[in-house]
């Protein structure tokens, strides 16, 4: 990110009473990169409703799963073609986005496209893999994400996690 980004950032934060950070690496962050007051910051974790995500699909457990845009930031790219060393196991893609033929063009047999998910469908799409995947990276210009909410979801279907150990992920994600 350059200074020039940094510094609007800081002088419209400046005229704010208050400025929500999702965790404490946000919050450091934010402090330290940002040099934002910390009285001026509080902290509401990303949340979701886990029981909206229980059910009672069959997991199959070959099955990695990845929902997301399909934009250079969330890494796609990478565990596509991963999984051409991983024969046993299949991915299911869903999303769309400027990567999507990248993508296609990537990817073997094993890989499936779903398009954009419906969020009514998520449920019994995480309940139906035994992994999800998100394999985020940081960018040239310093886009990354923090905590995809996909990935509380797929914790809370009861999906083993693979994910980067970027930015706020290690506060959610455990070895």
């Amino acid at each position: 990110e350059s200074r020039d980004f940094r510094e609007g950032v800081a002088a419209f934060i400046e005229k704010r009473p208050l400025v929500i950070v999702e965790d404490a690496f946000m919050w450091q962050w934010a402090v330290q990169h940002m040099a934002i007051n910390p009285d001026k910051l509080t902290t509401v974790p990303n949340s979701i409703y886990p029981d909206d995500y229980a059910s009672t699909v069959g997991r199959d457990p070959n099955l990695v799963l990845s929902v997301a845009r399909f934009v250079p930031k969330k890494g796609l790219v990478y565990l596509v073609r991963a999984m051409r060393s991983l024969p046993r196991l299949r991915l299911q893609l869903g999303g769309a986005g400027p990567e999507e033929t990248l993508l296609r063009r990537a990817a073997d047999s094993r890989v499936t496209f779903s398009g954009v998910v419906p969020e009514s469908r998520l449920p019994p799409l995480y309940a139906s893999a035994s992994i999800y995947a998100a394999p985020c990276v940081c960018v040239r210009n310093g886009d990354a994400d923090g905590i995809p909410t996909t990935v509380l979801e797929a914790m809370a279907s009861g999906c083993a996690i693979i994910a980067s150990d970027l930015y706020s992920m290690k506060h959610y994600i455990a070895d």
